[in-house]
This record gives C-alpha cells, sequence and structure tokens, in this order.
C-alpha cells in the first residue's frame, strides 16, 4: 500500500464512509513510518489536531506496544530507555493532575490540589527532555531519513512549544484555583490530550524506529549527557 492508499483510507474513516474495523483491516502491516509520514500528509493538508484525535485511535491500534518492545529489548541504560522512562514517570503526574481537573469540576478541591506545585514542576521537567530530543535525538534521526520526515518532527517540536505555554498557562491559572476552576479543567484536558497523543508518538512509532535506524549511541549518550536529565520530585 502506498502513501496515496493510506491516505484515501485514513480520510474514508475520518469522514465516515468506512468503519473503524474495515480501516484496520486495510491499514494492516501498514509501519509506523508510514503512518507517521500519512499524518504528515494530512496536517500539511489542512487536517488540524481535533480532526486527528480520531485518526489517533488508529494509529494505538495498530501499533500499540512499541515502547513495551523496547524496554525488553533495549539494555537498560540505552538512551532510548531514557525517554520512555521519563514519559512513564510524566504519565503518573498527568494522571494525578487529570484526577484535579475531574475533582475540580464537580465543585470539589480535591486532594492532589495541595500537591499541584509537586505536579507542575515534575511536568516542567518536559523541559529538558525535550531539549534533548530537539537537539540530539531529532537530528540523528533526520539524517538518517528523508526530508520529508522533518516535517514530523518540527510538528513535535511545535508540540513541545504548545505543552510549555499550556504550563505557564496553568501555573498562572492556580494562583486562584477558586475563581479560575473551569479555565483549570478546560487547560489540564487540553494538556493531557497534547501530550498523551504526542507521547504516544514518540514511544510506540518514534523511538522504535530511531532504535533501529541510529547505530552510534555512544556518542549520542555523550551528547545527551552534555545536556542533562530530568529530575522529578516523588508525589505524596
Amino acid at each position: 500500500m502506498d502513501l496515496d492508499d493510506i491516505l484515501d483510507v485514513l480520510k474514508a474513516y475520518h469522514f465516515g464512509v468506512i468503519t473503524e474495523k474495515d480501516a484496520l483491516e486495510a491499514l494492516d502491516g501498514t509501519s509506523s513510518l508510514e503512518l507517521l509520514m500519512a499524518e504528515v500528509e494530512l496536517v500539511a493538508g489542512g487536517f488540524r489536531g481535533s480532526d486527528i484525535k480520531k485518526i489517533s485511535k488508529l494509529y494505538v491500534d495498530l501499533v500499540r506496544g512499541g515502547s513495551d518492545r523496547l524496554l525488553r529489548e533495549l539494555d537498560e541504560d540505552h538512551p532510548i530507555l531514557v525517554y520512555i522512562k521519563e514519559h512513564k514517570i510524566l504519565e503518573c503526574n498527568l494522571i494525578r493532575l487529570d484526577m484535579l481537573a475531574s475533582s475540580l469540576k464537580k465543585g470539589m478541591i480535591g486532594p492532589d490540589l495541595k500537591n499541584v506545585d509537586t505536579i507542575l514542576r515534575n511536568l516542567d521537567q518536559l523541559n529538558i527532555h525535550s531539549l534533548r530530543e530537539e537537539n540530539v535525538l531529532f537530528p540523528a534521526i533526520e539524517e538518517r531519513m528523508t526530508g520529508e520526515f522533518a516535517t514530523r518532527l518540527r510538528i513535535l517540536i511545535r508540540e513541545h512549544s504548545d505543552v510549555r505555554c499550556m504550563l505557564d498557562n496553568l501555573k498562572e491559572l492556580f494562583q486562584d484555583p477558586d475563581k479560575n476552576r473551569k479555565d483549570i479543567v478546560e487547560e489540564i484536558h487540553c494538556l493531557v490530550y497534547t501530550l498523551n497523543h504526542h507521547k504516544f508518538i514518540e514511544d510506540d512509532m518514534l523511538y522504535p524506529l530511531a532504535a533501529r535506524q541510529i547505530d552510534d549511541w555512544d556518542l549520542f549518550k555523550d551528547r545527551s549527557d552534555d545536556i542533562g536529565y530530568c529530575e522529578f520530585l516523588p508525589l505524596p
């Protein structure tokens, strides 16, 4: 199946012409790289984040478990596993933040409000995580892939910037949680969706691709060490 065929299936599913089952059957065997390139084409053609949301569910079903396979296959100190393990800790903090949003939506403060500074501080560690990706991982991938793949990397970099803005907004809103309750809930939901989709693209599609394409891991690790790693605070 070539790229145009993949795009036809994704668009047909998005617009309700075919069912999810039909789309999954048609795309069975499609590689992570092909799916990533299809997403690039959709975004270039005018699809927005809300449009991609439905298609993302197909991607999850098609390539689920890429990071779990890497956890089993790669050495414990492999640089790619560092990214995955950081994501797992960030995911725990996202869950706690989402629980807080649910409490606020119901009109309750919730026990996690007193921990919000720790949660946001841990999510701020995305900055160092993203810095390593943008300065070490992404250039290493781009060197080994076609020029079109750089478009998908630019989307990920833009999402890094979007997340930083969301976190800054949340910090400001949490200065007065009673007054800003509705805005906090909306911003958390947007942040959780953005990060979960972003994490899925990297964990189950980009990182497995990088593990296959990159071979000079000693140099990769040296450059990563120069930038540094996330330092998380324990959650109560």
